[in-house]
């Protein structure tokens, strides 16, 4: 009995090994109720408006020639919850047949744009997915030309136009009259700690055998931007313009002289308000401290400016060792002219007009001369001075002193005794004035401090 079913069992196995090896005949074909396409229980599609729609699992195309419109094939992008028309899918990457603000595929614009809240129809997106030494970018557009032979911006080759218009931008109704900015250019960078950023970085070189002479063969300077601004009127006659450049190289034929400017506007119409304006921004915390400009040394430390304008707007020129500052003075309510350590040179009073020099006046040539200047100080009385005795006891740096003015010299801590001791000032080098004092009492003096204000004076 065993050996019998054992028999069976591999007689079976022969049978099925063979069946599975030979060919199949598939059962008779047939349409059902349902218009399904049938052979047997083998469905291949079915019959939709006259036409056969084939729905297999899978497609596996081993070669070319494939033809037909597949436009209305459903496919899933990656970024899509649910499937597109292929046609759909491929209209949004490239901006066709598409006019409605749906948003696009990819939808992360709001945060890269400050003020976004819109979508892109054409969005273009990569990721560099390792670091490495090397500039990598999403797009790039790249032209070469040998030029139009046409001097001036009319021929110009570009690499790439952007342009915004607003409909009927230049009528009084319509969609002209509705609120709404436009930028045809919006960049933006967000960086980490680590590293420059710039929205833009721009670059530019133009050939020129010398900088200050024009060969006959010549033209034209290098801009690293240009930016022009016009206000028209309803018949698009410019009244208003003003043209702005940056990095400019101006050509040998230039006021520069072809040595070009860090930044040069021009106003072409009508009468602009300044050519540069700073302010703090009205209800806003900020605020410019100064505007500056650099020596060659451009030091860090502040050593190397040579000019300046602070935000009370007094200007001061020269280097932080030799400058003297200009500008109105509110605490004293006058303008006036400052060395370096603040002392006020010149004065002159908002409300009262009085005008003070310190330092004294030179008319013409100097051969006419009013100089008067104050300063104080104090110094120790020695003790021990025999009475009419004379001992100098300071020496004051005064600006301007020279040999032979008149110097007065006041005491002015009464407690010392106006009649006890007697201040003299001579000036024994130019700037220069020693005080000395003498014993006016009839014994030797003790020790203690006098205060005393210095006046030099010269009239010549």
């Amino acid at each position: 009995m065993r050996n019998r079913l054992i028999a069976a069992a591999l007689a079976a196995l022969t049978f099925a090994s063979a069946s599975a090896r030979a060919d199949q005949i598939l059962p008779p074909g047939r349409i059902s109720n349902g218009n399904d396409i049938l052979f047997g229980a083998i469905k291949f599609g079915k019959r939709v408006a006259g036409k056969t729609v084939l729905q297999p699992d899978s497609i596996e195309i081993q070669g070319d020639g494939s033809t037909g419109n597949v436009s209305a094939t459903s496919v899933k992008p990656t970024d899509k919850s649910t499937p597109v028309f292929l046609a759909d899918a491929i209209s949004e990457r490239l901006n066709k047949g598409t006019t409605d603000l749906t948003a696009g595929l990819y939808q992360g614009l709001p945060a890269l744009i400050q003020f976004g809240n819109t979508d892109a129809k054409h969005v273009q997106y990569s990721y560099r997915s390792e670091v490495a030494p090397s500039i990598l970018g999403t797009t790039a557009i790249v032209r070469n030309t040998p030029g139009s032979g046409i001097f001036g911006p009319a021929a110009a080759d570009f690499g790439l136009l952007l342009s915004t218009r607003k409909d009927g931008w230049n009528t009084a109704t319509g969609t002209a009259t509705k609120e709404g900015e436009i930028n045809s250019l919006y960049t933006t960078a967000f960086q980490g700690k680590k590293g420059d950023a710039t929205p833009i970085l721009a670059h530019g070189e133009k050939r020129r055998d010398n900088l200050t002479s024009v060969a006959a063969d010549e033209s034209g300077g290098l801009l690293g931007f240009e930016v022009g601004s016009h206000l028209v009127n309803a018949a698009g006659a410019i009244y208003h313009q003003v043209n702005s450049y940056g990095a400019f190289m101006e050509g040998p034929v230039g006021i520069s002289g072809g040595r070009g400017y860090g930044f040069h506007t021009a106003a072409f119409k009508g009468e602009l308000y300044a050519a540069y304006g700073a302010q703090t921004a009205a209800g806003q915390p900020g605020k410019f401290q100064r505007l500056t400009f650099l020596d060659t040394t451009g030091a860090s430390d502040g050593s190397g400016i040579i000019y300046q304008v602070d935000n009370l707007g007094r200007t001061a020129s020269g280097l932080p060792a030799a400058r003297m500052s200009a500008g109105f003075r509110s605490g004293i309510d006058a303008y006036t002219l400052e060395d370096t350590a603040n002392s006020v040179a010149l004065s002159v009073g908002r409300t009262n007009k009085i005008t003070t020099l310190v330092g004294g006046l030179q008319v013409g040539n100097g051969a006419s001369t009013i100089y008067r200047n104050i300063s104080s100080g104090s110094a120790a009385i020695p003790a021990g001075l025999a009475s009419l005795a004379v001992s100098e006891i300071a020496t004051i740096a005064l600006p301007g002193a020279r040999n032979g003015d008149s110097v007065t010299v006041n005491v002015t801590n009464p407690e010392i005794g106006f009649s006890s001791y007697r201040l003299i000032g001579v000036v024994t080098a130019d700037d220069t004035v020693k005080v000395r004092i003498q014993n006016l009492t009839p014994s030797a003096s003790t020790s203690a401090t006098v205060n005393f204000t210095l006046i030099a004076e010269r009239f010549q």
